[in-house]
């Protein structure tokens, strides 16, 4: 019978990592990137911040106006990336949008993720009208904008909304 075990004072390196190891650190990293691909970055807003974007939210002007004077940042964005008019866009708080405008919030400011989603497309794409033509015309549109290759008109005459296009 012949005995192939290897002695610890065989000629091979001893600290080498059993192939097993090294397979288990390998798959450690492989999951930890794809969890990082996964996820975008949140970042923890203040209670007083949530209260700036539910009042924005819910068009609560005078809520807004007031948070405003306290110095509130017309442009930041809250814990998913939004800015103030993307919130009010998706709600439709035009009156909230209107004050936002007024207060040196930037219409062309993109989401912190994607800083080519504005707020007009959000606006097209949940068919607010009276939003859309708010944000069109105080700067919110920038010629040439695409949205997965079509513009924000062939995307409102895509999806049906010819009170969008029409304005």
């Amino acid at each position: 019978m012949i005995n192939n075990s290897k002695k610890p004072d065989d000629d091979e390196d001893q600290d080498q990592p059993d192939s097993g190891e090294g397979l288990n650190k390998v798959w450690e990293r492989l999951t930890e990137g794809f969890n990082r691909l996964g996820k975008t970055e949140s970042v923890p807003i203040t209670i007083a911040q949530s209260d700036f974007f539910r009042a924005v939210k819910n068009n609560n002007t005078a809520a807004v106006i007031k948070m405003l004077d306290a110095g509130y940042d017309p442009d930041a964005y809250n814990g998913s990336g939004q800015t103030a008019l993307h919130v009010a866009a998706l709600g439709n708080a035009v009156d909230v949008a209107r004050v936002l405008i007024g207060r040196g919030a930037n219409p062309l400011r993109g989401k912190r993720d994607n800083p080519g989603h504005t707020p007009l497309e959000d606006a097209v794409s949940f068919n607010r009208p009276e939003m859309v033509e708010l944000l069109a015309r105080q700067g919110g549109y920038a010629p040439g904008a695409m949205v997965n290759g079509w513009s924000l008109l062939h995307r409102a005459c895509e999806k049906g909304k010819a009170p969008i296009a029409m304005k």
